[in-house]
C-alpha cells in the first residue's frame, strides 16, 4: 500500500525507473468491485478467459478519456459525459448493482519531480450534473487541492488550490490549473502519457479513422503515418528507427527498410524487401495481420514522447509465436532505455514463461467479481495447466498443450 507522501510499503523499486505508475486502485467498475494493483516497470496481468482483465484495462482507459475530456462543452459534470467520448456512469456499475461509487486511485512518479504524486477521483454515489463525489491531488506530503461534496451535494474545497483566482469547485479541477506547473504535470501525465492498446484486425490498413480525444500513437494505432513521421523527423536521434528496423529484421531477415512514402503529407507506408540484392516495396497495408500487430507494438513502444505507461492488451493474437518471443524482449528493453513502463493482459501461458513472479499479477473471478493478486510460487504449476485446458480460447503452442493433454493421460 502506499501513502499520501508516496512511499511504497511493499514493492521496492529501483531508482532508475522515475516515471512510472506503482499502484492503482480501482473500485465500482464493471465486474471490478475493489482491486489494488502493484506494479513493477513491466507487469503482466495473467487469467483465463472472462476473468476482467479487459474490464481493467478499460476502466484506466476511461478515467484517462475522462481527465481529457473538454467539461466545459460538457455541462462540467459527470451526467455530461455521453457525448461519444465517454459512456454513461450507469453503464460502468458493476453487477449486481451497487450505491457505491466507482472510485479510482493512483500512485505515480514522474522524472522531473522527487516525489511521488497520488490522484484520487471519486465519481460519487449519484453523479450529478457539473458535479463528483471528489477529487485530490498530493505530490508527496503536499495537497495540491481536495474538493469534495456537502451534505446538500454542493462542491466545496478542502483545500484550496495555491491561486489567485481559484476555480469554481465541481468538475474534473485536474486539467483546469494551468499556472500550476505540479498540477499540469499530473494532467499531462494521466492523459497523454497513458496508451491502452488493443490492436484490431485492420491495424494499419488503409482508410483507419483518426481516434478524437487520444494524443501520442493512439489506441487501436490508426494514426501510425503520424507516429512514424515524428520518429523519422527526429534528426538529432536515429536510434527509434534502428531499433524498430533490427526487430523487425528478427523477424522477417528480409526486411531492409520501412518507410514514409512523403514526409510532408504521408499517405502510406512502404516496406522493402530484399531479394538478391534488388528491393520489392510493397505497401505495409499489403503486409501479413501478424507483420502489421508486431510493428504496431514496436510503434508504440518507440514513440516520440514517449508514454508513462502503456497497456497491452493480449498482445499474443495474431502474432506468431517466433515474434512474440521477440516482442517480449522489446517489452523488457523499454523501462530500461526510459521509453515507457509496459503492463500486458494475456492468457499465453507462453507469456507467462518469460516474466519472473515478482513481475505476474494472476487475474481470477470470485463469483461476480475480478480479483487481481500476486502469484505465489507454488501457484505458478497449476496457473500453467489451467490455461492450457483444451476449452480456454488461447493461441497456445500445439506442442505445449500435447505435453499438457499427455501429462493428464499418464496421471490418470
Amino acid at each position: 500500500m502506499i501513502e499520501c507522501d508516496g512511499h511504497v510499503r511493499k514493492a521496492h523499486q529501483p531508482k532508475r525507473y522515475q516515471t512510472m505508475i506503482h499502484e492503482i486502485r480501482i473500485q465500482n467498475f464493471k465486474s471490478i468491485r475493489n482491486v489494488t494493483v502493484e506494479f513493477t516497470p513491466v507487469t503482466v496481468l495473467i487469467g483465463r478467459s472472462g476473468t476482467g482483465k479487459s474490464n481493467f484495462i478499460e476502466a484506466i482507459r476511461y478515467l484517462r478519456d475522462l481527465l481529457g475530456a473538454d467539461w466545459n462543452g460538457m455541462g462540467g459534470g459527470v451526467a455530461g459525459m455521453g457525448s461519444g467520448v465517454l459512456s454513461s456512469v450507469e453503464t460502468i456499475r458493476p453487477l449486481p448493482k451497487t450505491n457505491a461509487p466507482t472510485r479510482f486511485e493512483i500512485f505515480f512518479s514522474v522524472r522531473s519531480e522527487k516525489k511521488k504524486y497520488r490522484y484520487l477521483l471519486d465519481l460519487g454515489k449519484t453523479p450529478v450534473e457539473g458535479g463528483i463525489g471528489e477529487e485530490k491531488l498530493c505530490l508527496g506530503e503536499n495537497v495540491l487541492f481536495h474538493q469534495s461534496v456537502d451534505a446538500n451535494n454542493q462542491a466545496i474545497w478542502k483545500v484550496e488550490p495555491r491561486l489567485v483566482e481559484v476555480p469554481a469547485p465541481g468538475g474534473v479541477a485536474l486539467g483546469r490549473m494551468p499556472s500550476l506547473s505540479e498540477v499540469v504535470v499530473a494532467y499531462v501525465a494521466l492523459t497523454e502519457g497513458i496508451g491502452c492498446y488493443s490492436f484490431p484486425r485492420s491495424v494499419m490498413l488503409d482508410g483507419a479513422k483518426s481516434e478524437a480525444g487520444q494524443f501520442g500513437f493512439q489506441d487501436a494505432g490508426s494514426n501510425y503515418l503520424q507516429t512514424m513521421r515524428k520518429i523519422v523527423s527526429n534528426f538529432q536521434d536515429s536510434s527509434a528507427r534502428q531499433r524498430i528496423l533490427s526487430s523487425l529484421q528478427r523477424v522477417i531477415h528480409g526486411v531492409s527498410s520501412v518507410e514514409l512514402n512523403d514526409l510532408r503529407q504521408p499517405q502510406y507506408a512502404v516496406v522493402g524487401h530484399l531479394f538478391n540484392r534488388l528491393t520489392l516495396e510493397l505497401k505495409l497495408s499489403q503486409e501479413s495481420e501478424g507483420f502489421r500487430r508486431f510493428f504496431a507494438h514496436l510503434l508504440a513502444l518507440n514513440q516520440q514522447p514517449s508514454k508513462l505507461a502503456m497497456f497491452f492488451e493480449h498482445p499474443e493474437e495474431g502474432v506468431h509465436p517466433s515474434a512474440l518471443s521477440l516482442l517480449v524482449d522489446d517489452f523488457l528493453a523499454a523501462p530500461e532505455d526510459g521509453r515507457g513502463q509496459v503492463i500486458l493482459t494475456t492468457h499465453s501461458p507462453e507469456l507467462l514463461d518469460r516474466f519472473d513472479a515478482d513481475q505476474i499479477q494472476v487475474v481470477e473471478k470470485e463469483g461476480f467479481f475480478t480479483q487481481i493478486g500476486e502469484l505465489a510460487m507454488e501457484q505458478r504449476e497449476a496457473l500453467d495447466n489451467q490455461l492450457t485446458e483444451p476449452g480456454e480460447l488461447l493461441t497456445v503452442d500445439p506442442a505445449r498443450l500435447e505435453d499438457a493433454l499427455e501429462s493428464t493421460v499418464h496421471s490418470e
